[in-house]
């Protein structure tokens, strides 16, 4: 009886490393197929990015649901972020803070990185709120997350963390 306990033991633990190992390999699939798909939307400059985290210059970091993103295609560049920060500007009644620009022509700066495996990105346009010109600066890499530096005179820069939204 302790023998067939043990065999009965042996072949569960066989089994399920294999399994495990399945489930490695099948991850480890899942992961090169995703960071294909980033690649293409890297050569194709098609990005859509979903932004989670706000960091303001000096307070503490905010999560931030999806409705912010930054879109990049065709040369267009459409956004839609929050601003938190400190102005040099005064902000009249009814103003937005909010930086937005929708479809906007860009010269869309690109520089790719294989080290760090990731893609640099850089480029200008007009916040269509406050009429005020921002510099875009963020850094994707290829497994999707991005990092984002928003600035403008008069006001503070703010960061942002993301995801790139792939299909």
């Amino acid at each position: 009886m302790k023998q067939f306990i043990i065999i009965l033991a042996s072949l569960l633990v066989i089994l399920n490393t294999e399994s495990f190992a399945q489930k490695k390999q099948k991850r480890a699939q899942i992961k090169q197929m995703h960071i294909q798909k980033v690649k293409e939307c890297i050569s194709k400059d098609s990005l859509y990015i979903e932004i989670n985290r706000i960091n303001p210059m000096g307070t503490t970091p905010k999560s931030s649901s999806y409705s912010y993103f930054v879109k990049v295609f065709n040369g267009k560049a459409s956004l839609y972020l929050p601003y938190m920060g400190k102005m040099t500007t005064a902000v009249l009644g009814g103003e937005k803070l909010s930086i937005e620009a929708r479809e906007q022509s860009v010269k869309l700066q690109k520089e790719s990185d294989p080290k760090n495996e990731c893609t640099y990105y850089l480029f200008n346009f007009n916040n269509e709120n406050r009429s005020e010109r921002w510099e875009c600066v963020f850094q994707l890499y290829d497994n999707g997350y991005v990092i984002m530096k928003l600035s403008c005179p008069g006001r503070d820069p703010v960061g942002f963390h993301g995801d790139l939204k792939v299909d």
